[in-house]
């Protein structure tokens, strides 16, 4: 059994630049100027108790200018640690170059599964690269997130094919926060009171996280912390068109194929994330499509050509709470506090970038009248690409 981590790491533009508004938006990319939490994400590998996996990590920039500067930087920091890991590492380049090799082969379309940009792509190339060196399961870890006890690796591999009973496929594990808890704070910014995401989170992970038992069953998952079998990851594909929470939406297309995620309560990762430097209209923005649009696939289900219909009630309290009729008023609401808070500021470029968001919204629905069915066509792709560049294939980083 060959295991795999695959941990992405993002890079910026450096401290005191402006920010660019043709960036890809990431949470806290690290800014080049800074050395960032790598390297202490993998100092923390050296406490697991076995030796027996593989690292892959795979540098994403915010625009294609800085993807040089990206690789480079990263590379400083991978080097040192290539003499005590089995450790690779992708850069923007590797990537541009396994995407001409796939085109060639076989066709554009397979081709466009390839990107190091966005949340979704950078996952998928993490599947791509582990699935190209033949890995049977993938860990997904960030690099703000440190490995903290012996077992971490006995725990994630427990119940997955390989080792054990093998009758899980994919699960999650949890973050710990630097409080030691899994919650977050509560929601403090006036304009974010409507929204309460951080009180539907935090219902959802009492509902899953908190109840007794090792594994339950989970309607979302933390994309730094995910165990995936080879059936899966062969199988299910991130969605690209979703600009965040591409791991609770992963959770739901696998429910699609009739995979069910679970979540192992003993399953814990540090979570220390750098403080976001994203405008707070932004990340608004990407929350409201980002929902927008799972609640379009989740109503353009077609039965004939998947497992099974997935009901909002399944998903609930959390994501299901963002995905039901009410969702289009919450945007709304939320949009014209957060312009009042602009205005008060006599910030008008925050002002307009919010109350522009809802109608980017409303061109998004326009858009996705078939998001489920787009998706599928994906997947389909998707699974012949996973055949073709499978270990052997001769397609390799």
């Amino acid at each position: 059994m060959k295991t795999t981590f695959v941990i992405p790491t993002y890079w910026g533009r450096p401290v005191g630049v402006d920010f660019n508004p043709t960036d890809v938006v990431y949470d806290h990319p690290t800014p080049l100027n800074l050395n960032g939490t790598l390297a202490r994400a993998l100092d923390s590998f050296a406490i697991l108790n076995r030796s027996d996996f593989n690292i892959i990590v795979i540098a994403a920039a915010t625009h294609p200018e800085l993807e040089s500067f990206v690789e480079k930087k990263v590379a400083e920091i991978t080097d040192p640690f290539k003499h005590k890991l089995n450790l690779g590492l992708i850069s923007p380049e590797i990537t541009t170059r396994y995407r001409k090799t796939v085109e060639k082969e076989l066709g554009r379309e397979f081709a466009a599964l390839i990107s190091c940009y966005g949340y979704s792509n950078i996952r998928n190339l993490c599947l791509i690269a582990g699935h190209a060196i033949g890995a049977d399961n993938i860990i997904l870890i960030d690099d703000d997130e440190l490995i903290e006890y012996p077992e971490f690796l006995d725990k994630a591999l427990e119940f997955m094919p390989g080792s054990g009973d093998g009758s899980v496929k994919a699960k999650a594990g949890w973050y710990m926060r630097p409080d030691g808890g899994y919650k977050g704070p509560p929601t403090r910014d006036a304009w974010w009171m409507g929204w309460q995401g951080a009180e539907a989170m935090n219902e959802g992970f009492d509902a899953v996280i908190g109840q007794s038992g090792r594994l339950g069953k989970t309607p979302f998952a933390f994309g730094g912390n995910m165990v995936i079998s080879r059936e899966v990851f062969t199988q299910i594909a991130f969605d690209p068109q979703i600009p965040r929470g591409e791991d609770i939406d992963y959770v739901f297309n696998a429910m699609m194929s009739g995979i069910e995620f679970v979540m192992d309560r003993e399953l814990w990762i540090r979570h220390l994330p750098p403080a976001s430097h994203v405008p707070d209209w932004q990340g608004f923005q990407q929350n409201a499509l980002r929902f927008t649009y799972a609640r379009q696939k989740l109503a353009t289900q077609i039965t004939s050509e998947q497992d099974r219909t997935v009901l909002l009630e399944e998903l609930n309290p959390y994501p299901g709470r963002f995905l039901g009729p009410d969702l289009d008023e919450k945007i709304k609401a939320t949009c014209a506090l957060l312009g009042q808070r602009y205005i008060s500021e006599g910030d008008t470029a925050g002002y307009h970038a919010s109350m522009l968001i809802p109608e980017l919204v409303e061109g998004l629905k326009g858009k996705q009248n078939n998001a489920c069915r787009d998706y599928l066509d994906l997947e389909k792709r998707w699974r012949s690409l996973m055949q073709e560049t499978g270990k052997g294939s001769g397609f390799v980083f």
